[in-house]
């Protein structure tokens, strides 16, 4: 740790005495600065970062990030001959993941490198473990700040699109324009322009072309013998959701849904957790094309799996004392994040599709617990919006909630004013 913090601060008194001319030199010291930015001691982690800030300041850049991005190619290359099979270096794989979150934003329109070194190696080494889930972890980067890009884009549309306020009146013509305005209707418009019919599907822009790519290559992973790795891929699909439209996501999802069903019955209850909150993200923005599955695929095992939980939160003596026996005992452990994402699951498809009436009858006693006043708040609310959803459907079934051994009576007193308020 000595050597390395000697060797950060050498870097940064040459670049200081060097200045613009240390640039060539970035291919040799870029690797080892942001190496330390990974490592677990924090001294070192915090010499690297001062070190990156003082090489940004006397090499002329205007943040680490510009930095990183101008010499990417650098990086990219170093991580690439570090991950070899003469020279394997799995922190190579932190420092990639690294760069990713300094950048931001930016690094998108260099992402598709970055994914395709990330499957080359994934082809390579996927015999092993720990290489594989530091790679889905940088591909796992890239998907969220794809995201992020996609979500401004969407914002900014948004902010145009707002209603323009009068100004008063406006010329309809460019000036100087004599020509009538029917006169060579035509002529000016370029050959090339296509026309985008109603029905046809918009082209997919560079980053939801490599979320696509992203997605078909990573679903095989969800039978990988690491549980691990199989929970960050269903993190991965996850977050791909808000990214791809329908047409462009459904073909691998309906590909890789007997394994997504499968992660619902894992051994482990942190897999369970992101197979059903990858099941919620799907059913709250797919619509339509998933209600049908939850109700015949997803609710059989939701069912016994809620009768498993619950059987083992009655026995526990800790969610006993704290939660009344309903729910885990912090709302930080995977068993919450499971139930939460189960009632938004199933109010989703109550909104979604009519129920048979045994299966309405069947959620409507399964869910019950989750109003008893001890339970966590956001469940408590999450049940109540579950509850409303399916009083909509069948509004007879609210008359048989209660139930002796949990005090629900004030969210059921809130569910039925609800259901009765004038804009139901």
């Amino acid at each position: 740790m000595l050597h390395s913090s000697l060797s950060l601060q050498l870097i940064s008194i040459t670049t200081g005495i060097l200045e613009s001319r240390f640039t060539p030199l970035f291919i040799y010291s870029l690797y080892p600065i942001l190496h330390s930015l990974v490592s677990p001691f924090s001294f070192l982690t915090e010499t690297a970062f001062r070190a990156l800030n003082f090489v940004t300041i006397c090499t002329s850049y205007a943040s680490p990030a510009n930095l990183l991005l101008s010499n990417f190619d650098y990086v990219l290359d170093s991580v690439s001959r570090r991950l070899s099979r003469q020279w394997l270096d799995v922190d190579a794989i932190k420092v990639l993941a690294v760069m990713i979150r300094l950048v931001g934003s930016d690094i998108v329109e260099r992402a598709g490198d970055v994914a395709e070194e990330c499957f080359d190696r994934l082809d390579e080494y996927h015999g092993y473990d720990v290489v594989v889930e530091g790679l889905v972890e940088v591909l796992g980067e890239v998907m969220k700040v794809m995201q992020l890009e996609e979500l401004s884009k969407t914002r900014d549309v948004s902010n145009q699109t707002k209603k323009i306020g009068n100004y008063g009146p406006a010329p309809r013509t460019a000036w100087g324009d004599n020509n009538p305005p029917d006169k060579g209707k035509g002529i000016d418009q370029s050959e090339d322009a296509q026309e985008v019919m109603p029905d046809e599907e918009p082209p997919l822009s560079s980053s939801q072309a490599l979320s696509k790519q992203i997605v078909q290559r990573s679903v095989y992973f969800l039978t990988h013998e690491s549980t691990g790795i199989r929970a960050r891929i269903l993190n991965l699909l996850s977050s791909s959701i808000p990214i791809l439209s329908e047409s462009a996501l459904m073909p691998s999802v309906h590909s890789a849904w007997p394994f997504i069903l499968s992660r619902l019955a894992d051994k482990e209850i942190f897999v369970v957790s992101a197979a059903a909150g990858l099941i919620e993200a799907l059913v709250t923005s797919m619509g339509s094309l998933m209600f049908r599955r939850v109700w015949n695929d997803v609710w059989p095992c939701i069912r016994s799996m809620l009768s498993k939980m619950q059987t083992a939160d009655t026995t526990n003596t800790l969610s006993r004392q704290v939660r009344g026996g309903v729910g885990s005992e912090s709302v930080y452990t995977h068993s919450h994040r499971l139930y939460r994402s189960i009632i938004k699951t199933m109010t989703a498809a109550l909104r979604g599709v009519d129920p048979q009436d045994s299966w309405n009858w069947e959620v409507i006693i399964a869910f019950r617990r989750f109003l008893h006043s001890e339970a966590a708040d956001e469940l408590q609310q999450c049940a109540r919006k579950l509850y409303i959803a399916a009083g909509i459907v069948t509004s007879t079934s609210m008359k048989f909630l209660h139930e002796p051994q949990w005090n629900m009576v004030q969210n059921v007193a809130l569910i039925l004013d609800e259901l009765h308020s004038p804009d139901m």
